[in-house]
């Protein structure tokens, strides 16, 4: 039997249990017993791995959102590009058909 107070475990294997909580097939005592570790040890993955889904989540969304304010941003600035060229084009023809007369 491992020395389960000093052991330490992969954060593929903290995963692979973690995981298996949230499947609710076991309770988390049913899986500390066939992983011979503490509950209190898949209690805390589980907790780990669902505080850490949010914070990915909430970084994805807000990354998402800056990246579609920045394209919004972008496609603005090239709007006002041509409005300034269309003003500068319509005061050009302006000023050239009063010379000729039109």
């Amino acid at each position: 039997m491992k020395n389960k107070k000093n052991s330490q475990y992969s954060n593929q294997f903290k995963l692979k249990i973690a995981l298996e909580t949230l499947r609710e097939e076991k309770t988390l005592s049913q899986i500390a017993s066939e992983h011979n570790i503490l509950p209190q040890n898949v209690s805390n993955w589980r907790k780990l791995l669902l505080e850490s889904a949010e914070e990915l989540f909430g970084r994805s969304h807000e990354l998402e959102y800056k990246k579609r304010l920045k394209k919004k941003d972008d496609e603005i600035e090239d709007l006002h590009t041509k409005i300034g060229k269309l003003v500068v084009e319509k005061d050009w023809l302006q000023k050239k058909s009063k010379q000729f007369g039109l």
